[in-house]
């Protein structure tokens, strides 16, 4: 089973995912050194940001830990990630914001994550109600 922590290989698979890199916004220092120094990334020592579109949630490496943060509330943080745990990251991320808002108020770790998202991808589609004519 592949483990992701902090590394280059997890930020491989966020770019192939669609994710874009936001560090200069948020971590300026860490970009001046990864982009114009050309450093080489070691978690320890860098914080890098991604977001898969303006307006929604924003995973953070944060030195070795990983960050899933929804207008600055800290909803999943761990040091080191299943491959399902990631898998259900970048499925929350990629929810339009209203969705993500409404499923930010059940989740307070990586459990109550995957189990919102299963409910939430298993519910069906609304309806709206015929009007009533009188």
């Amino acid at each position: 089973m592949t483990q992701y922590t902090p590394s280059e290989s997890l930020v491989q698979l966020l770019i192939e995912n669609g994710f874009r890199e936001v560090t200069e916004q948020y971590f300026p220092h860490s970009h001046v050194r990864l982009e114009l120094k050309g450093e080489s990334y070691h978690p320890a020592y860098f914080q890098r940001a991604f977001r898969f579109s303006t307006g929604t949630a924003l995973l953070i490496l944060n030195y070795l830990t990983i960050r899933m943060i929804y207008k600055s509330y800290v909803l999943v943080e761990s040091r080191r990630l299943t491959e399902e745990e990631a898998q259900a990251i970048m499925a929350f991320c990629k929810l339009p914001a209203k969705q993500q808002g409404i499923l930010s108020r059940k989740i307070s770790n990586l459990t109550d994550l995957q189990s919102a998202l299963q409910q939430h991808l298993t519910m069906p589609e609304p309806r709206l109600r015929p009007y009533l004519v009188r």
